[in-house]
């Protein structure tokens, strides 16, 4: 299997573009077809939305989602992409399970970053050649969420989750001694499959200043009678 990935870029500095044109380049090398993107449900007409419009030639795609989904699963092959949901996939994994994925992108995939949840054993169960997570938020409350994710996309890499509490999580959480070392130790260990890159950073280098226009937009009689209730 190939490196995977973590893109963790802060929210608006275009993950999903970056995996578009990564879908791309998979398609120019005979390397996407069959590939699966897994979505919560209100992503999934803004995902094609995208494709359509900066990546036509990833069209069609098959969308596994619904009550028909299943007439799919012989035809899944004919497509370069599919697109389903976390709640599909944790329903489907036996069916979904069976088939050889080029590629499998998670997008919002703190969705699995309770290991123990159906969606993300479902995720781990797949059979791919590679695996890409994306997130602006890696880790939320807790450090097991960082590990969730890095086992998704290289598993073994941070080793058993036990290991991992007993290594890293605890005695980073608690502020032991050594505590900044781990982390430092912890983010090198993950620099291969990982990468960050927040607005501060881009603005202060690569971008211009931001510039902030507000439009207030007055509510209408039905949204004024509702705000009031």
């Amino acid at each position: 299997a190939k490196l995977g990935g973590l893109l963790a870029d802060d929210m608006g500095l275009g993950k999903t573009l970056q995996i578009i044109s990564y879908l791309l380049y998979r398609q120019s090398q005979n390397m996407l077809r069959p590939s699966l993107v897994v979505v919560p449900l209100s992503l999934m007409e803004n995902w094609y939305n995208e494709i359509a419009k900066f990546a036509p030639s990833l069209l069609p795609v098959a969308f596994y989602s619904g009550l028909g989904r299943r007439h799919l699963i012989n035809q899944i092959e004919n497509y370069d992409l599919i697109i389903t949901t976390y709640e599909t996939l944790a329903r489907d994994q036996l069916l979904l399970a069976r088939i050889h994925w080029k590629l499998i992108v998670s997008d919002e995939t703190q969705k699995i970053k309770n290991y123990k949840t159906r969606a993300s054993h479902a995720a781990k169960g797949m059979h791919a050649e590679q695996r890409i997570a994306m997130t602006g938020t890696p880790v939320e409350n807790r450090l097991s969420e960082l590990w969730s994710i890095i086992d998704f996309i290289q598993p073994g890499l941070l080793r058993s989750y036990s290991y991992f509490r007993k290594a890293y999580e605890t005695p980073i959480m608690t502020g032991a001694p050594a505590s900044q070392q781990l982390t430092d130790e912890l983010i090198e260990t993950i620099r291969p499959v990982f990468l960050r890159r927040t607005k501060d950073e881009l603005f202060s280098k690569e971008l211009p200043p931001p510039q902030m226009k507000r439009n207030f937009i007055p509510m209408t009689q039905i949204q004024f009678a509702k705000y009031q209730e």
